[in-house]
């Protein structure tokens, strides 16, 4: 397969390179963009529905702009067509600016033929647009769920209903219970302003930073390179927010470097995959995701934050157990101390830009609003990154990050508005109701059954929808079958949203493992099924936390302490199970042993803890015997090159 074509089909949709003119152009608007948000959600608010609208107008000029309509489109110049598509749209959006105060009140009760009119640009203009940056399924999944409502008198049963016109479709759609909902809502304001935060971090070097000190961290371990990985990828992907992104940001750099230390291309791929899709449940800033959630459920978004805390850490700590058993199978020793930058050498030239991370930290916990800590963390970073010459920004610079947030920023939006479709539909025919009953009625009552097809549900929806349409989907359709169970809404949520995340690794669509196949050149289903392998523990967390909620700091500190280390133990002997590895190569019975012990483990209760333990120590008390022979064995193994440059 050519670079050009594993491109096209495992990177995110390609962009246009446009030059001259046009390229400025585009930089105005996008830079206007930004500055708009920062201005009307800092200093001077405005009537919300003229904030999406006009969030919505930047988007479609941007994404007309800059997403070619097909293969065959120019790539060094707007066409006419886009041009045109643009314009139009804007005008629907500039149509709700002039009219929001009239159509208010007559947009779902009496609408005009010009309300409908522009209602239905609007609709095919957003359909377009999320077609460009995500995709076919999502608008295809939009349209199905319009047809749904104006057809479902045709549908027998649960899920029929006594159907719509279209002209209530459209005119829904055309208002703050449709595409101006609030998926648009947290993308004109939370999520706008923490990508443009991450490309201001980018622009001074945060991205360096990151990959730098998770190398001075763990580059001499065992599989260092791979430990690199998983690190450098936590932590630049809960800025980034996206699988993808997070992939061609730091698997470019940790891909061949695992390569060149002895670790197979797909497996290193797989690694950088995982590792990548995790960004996204790692606070503090889970991508759009928590704000979303934290949206619908009407709690605090440091609530949020601190219940999916654990649940990362276990994600993060079955990776790391997995890669670490299988570079101590393979013989795979660290980097040299050559290619190691000393920790103290990494915090003087980069360790500054980690204030502004902190700062963001620090104001969420105090209970302010996302937009406030986004906001802060924007303008901080500037001064602070005027500390270092290495890091300083100037005027091109900041320009750069804010064009940067606001070009980020246009996969969530088209994501977003198009979801806003599908939830208006949702709502409209209650199917979220009829759909939990369904599966209530299906599963017969019963709460793991219910889990799994949960589960399975968000695993299909990502496989071919971005994680924040997917979650905001199963969040309208499937939560309310959780909850109806007794499920308390943040576990359910959050349950949902894990699922959501992990569905980037689930092959046949694994959408990370695709783009990290890319960089490593490597088969997309050896990529793909060894991402699954890697992460099988991760698929088994969300559990964990339904069955023992105190992992998400819902009890008090000594139980959650216990949960936590049980939890830790727990996952670390079912990597073990699952690798067969513990001082050698295990027999499937002590394998199945160690596995046991982690489900004992992971399941909450003193006595389950207590069995789980004392299974572990007979095996590693059996396992003592070999250790000797192990370490004869180990020490003739060669060590890794010298020469691990990566250029």
């Amino acid at each position: 397969m050519t670079d050009k074509k594993r491109k096209e089909k495992t990177d995110e949709k390609p962009r246009r390179e446009l030059r001259g003119i046009c390229e400025k152009i585009l930089l105005a608007i996008t830079v206007s963009m930004s500055l708009f948000h920062m201005y009307v959600l800092g200093v001077n608010p405005i009537n919300p529905w003229i904030l999406y609208s006009i969030h919505l107008m930047f988007g479609i000029l941007i994404i007309m702009s800059q997403y070619p309509a097909f293969a065959t489109s120019p790539r060094d110049r707007i066409s006419l067509g886009d041009l045109f598509l643009a314009l139009l749209g804007a005008s629907a959006c500039t149509y709700i600016v002039l009219n929001y105060e009239s159509l208010i009140t007559r947009i779902s009760a009496n609408p005009t033929e010009m309300d409908l009119f522009f209602a239905i640009i609007t609709v095919l203009i957003v359909l377009e647009i999320a077609r460009r940056t995500t995709g076919s399924t999502l608008p295809i999944a939009a349209i199905l769920f319009l047809l749904y409502a104006r057809f479902g008198d045709f549908i027998p049963g649960v899920f029929g209903h006594k159907g719509y016109d279209w002209e209530r479709i459209i005119a829904l759609m055309f208002s703050m219970e449709g595409i101006f909902g609030l998926p648009l809502e947290v993308s004109a304001t939370y999520i706008i302003l923490f990508i443009v935060f991450s490309g201001f971090l980018h622009v001074s070097g945060g991205g360096q930073f990151f990959i730098d000190i998770a190398l001075a961290l763990t580059g001499r371990a065992k599989g260092g390179p791979a430990k690199i990985a998983i690190i450098g990828s936590s932590l630049f992907g809960t800025i980034s927010g996206s699988p993808i992104a997070n992939v061609m940001a730091i698997g470019t750099f940790t891909i061949p470097l695992m390569k060149k230390t002895g670790f197979r291309a797909f497996y290193a791929g797989a690694i950088e995959a995982v590792a990548s899709t995790g960004g996204q449940i790692m606070p503090p800033v889970m991508g759009a995701g928590a704000f979303i959630m934290a949206d619908l459920l009407g709690i605090p978004l440091r609530k949020v934050l601190i219940a999916a805390a654990i649940p990362a850490i276990f994600y993060y700590w079955a990776i790391y157990v997995m890669v670490h058993v299988e570079a101590t199978k393979m013989g795979l020793y660290g980097l040299p101390d050559e290619s190691i930058p000393a920790v103290p050498r990494v915090m003087k030239a980069r360790g500054h830009l980690i204030l502004p991370i902190l700062m963001l930290i620090a104001i969420l916990a105090s209970g302010a609003s996302p937009i406030k800590a986004a906001l802060f963390s924007i303008l901080i970073t500037i001064p602070v990154a005027m500390l270092s010459k290495a890091t300083r920004l100037n005027i091109k610079k900041i320009l750069i990050g804010l064009s940067m947030g606001a070009r980020n920023a246009m996969e969530p939006l088209a994501a977003c508005a198009c979801a806003g479709i599908i939830v208006g539909a949702i709502s409209l025919t209650g199917l979220g109701v009829k759909f939990a009953g369904g599966v209530i009625s299906l599963a017969g009552g019963n709460v793991p059954i219910i889990l799994v097809l949960s589960a399975l549900v968000c695993l299909i929806l990502g496989m071919g929808l971005p994680t924040t349409a997917s979650y905001i989907i199963a969040a309208s359709v499937v939560a309310p079958a959780l909850i109806q169970l007794g499920l308390k809404p943040l576990p359910a949520h959050l349950f949902l949203f894990y699922f959501a995340c992990i569905s980037s690794i689930t092959p046949p669509v694994a959408l990370a493992a695709y783009a990290a196949a890319g960089v490593a050149g490597a088969s997309m289903v050896q990529v793909g099924f060894t991402a699954v392998r890697l992460g099988i523990v991760g698929f088994i967390v969300p559990f964990m936390f339904i069955y023992n909620p105190v992992l998400l700091f819902t009890g008090p500190y000594p139980e959650i302490l216990l949960a936590f280390l049980t939890g830790l133990l727990g996952i670390m002997a079912l990597g073990l199970g699952f690798e067969r590895w513990l001082w050698g190569n295990l027999s499937l019975g002590i394998s199945g042993l160690l596995i046991m012990a982690a489900l004992l483990l992971i399941k909450p209760g003193w006595k389950t803890d207590l069995i789980g333990l004392g299974i572990i120590l007979m095996v590693v008390l059996i396992r003592r015997r070999y250790y000797a022979g192990w370490k004869k064995e180990e020490a003739k193994r060669p060590q890794a090159s010298a020469d691990l440059s990566v250029n």
